[in-house]
């Protein structure tokens, strides 16, 4: 059976030293984990007012663009014909541009990462006797960005001139990358047994 451009970039990305490296620390597949960081940083390049629309796509092309001369080469000894580079990226961007559960986990701990650097854990921890919930990153986010809006609002000061822009700016671009990737009602909180937390 023929392999598409998709599934031999997926096979030629395992093959490289950032796939590898990726499969061995995590043990998930190398693409959707590399993927998950792509784009959270495209993410970051867009604007405010752009949206989720395309992102995964516009990663996976980011990905296909940095590797492409190598890519080629691979593609080619596997006996895939020449193509331009731009229809490469762009046939591979389409075919791999789907939300895997490797894609989600990825996702899911840049956010993590993200929040645990932005916010102190106790605004998003709640503890119980026996257990502790982390709140889903994208509910704490939301929540903060909601608050800075309701606050710009209500002192009638420009977003852009006011210190906690800078924060507004990230939150967005965060909110941006788990929408990409997360339906609203996959926001559950992860509990954590407290014997389990302590060992």
């Amino acid at each position: 059976m023929n392999k598409t451009i998709g599934q031999l970039f997926r096979e030629y990305f395992a093959q490289t030293v950032l796939g590898k490296s990726v499969f061995g620390m995590r043990g998930h597949d190398p693409f959707g984990t590399a993927l998950g960081v792509k784009i959270v940083v495209a993410s970051e390049r867009r604007t405010n007012k752009e949206n989720h629309d395309g992102l995964i796509a516009e990663a996976v092309a980011n990905m296909v663009g940095e590797d492409i001369k190598h890519f080629q080469l691979y593609a080619r000894s596997q006996g895939f014909r020449a193509f331009s580079d731009e229809h490469v990226i762009a046939g591979v961007a389409k075919e791999l541009a789907v939300v895997t559960a490797d894609l989600q986990k990825s996702v899911l701990n840049r956010l993590e990462y993200r929040r645990e650097n932005l916010f102190e854990e106790s605004e998003y921890t709640t503890e119980f006797a026996h257990a502790y919930s982390i709140e889903h990153p994208m509910v704490t986010f939301t929540r903060q960005n909601n608050a800075l809006d309701a606050y710009f609002a209500e002192k009638k000061v420009a977003k852009s001139d006011f210190p906690l822009a800078e924060l507004r700016v990230k939150l967005i671009a965060l909110l941006r990358a788990g929408n990409a990737v997360f339906q609203r009602h996959e926001w559950e909180p992860r509990i954590i047994q407290k014997e389990t937390a302590n060992e």
